[in-house]
């Protein structure tokens, strides 16, 4: 089946793909760690959090958002969305989502309550958070 996302962290590459199943390798060793039956349809979107390698979190066309844990495979939280989701990033306890709504959400993965949505001319299609660092 066709591999449609890829995330990677320091511990982790993770696959979503056509087949409804999230795909989990040991980064250090081409070995499968597991495969999560995790949606009911294609998924469309994966994300690693680098803070805390466990989790993961995908996005499917059945417009369901999942946080896993990752050394488990433990179903641990949704975050309800009403389109299907293309996109998503994870930095800590803050995820990001985003889809054919045109809607960019950010939520407290803690609480799966919506902190925040912002309407995006277009739909979109990927996401990143972006790390700076101080030249102090």
């Amino acid at each position: 089946s066709m591999v449609r996302c890829i995330a990677v962290n320091c511990t982790y590459v993770a696959s979503g793909s056509d087949d409804r199943t999230v795909k989990l390798w040991r980064k250090d060793a081409p070995e499968l760690v597991r495969s999560i039956s995790a949606h009911a349809d294609f998924v469309r979107a994966v994300a690693l959090c680098s803070t805390f390698p466990h989790r993961l979190v995908s996005a499917g066309d059945d417009q369901r958002v999942t946080l896993w844990d990752a050394r488990t495979g433990e179903h641990l939280r949704e975050y309800p969305h009403a389109c299907t989701v293309a996109a998503l990033a994870l930095a800590g306890s803050v995820l990001v989502s985003a889809g054919e709504d045109s809607r960019l959400r950010v939520w407290c993965t803690e609480t799966a309550s919506p902190r925040h949505t912002m309407k995006h001319p277009q739909a979109l299609s990927s996401l990143a958070f972006l790390t700076v660092q101080s030249r102090d």
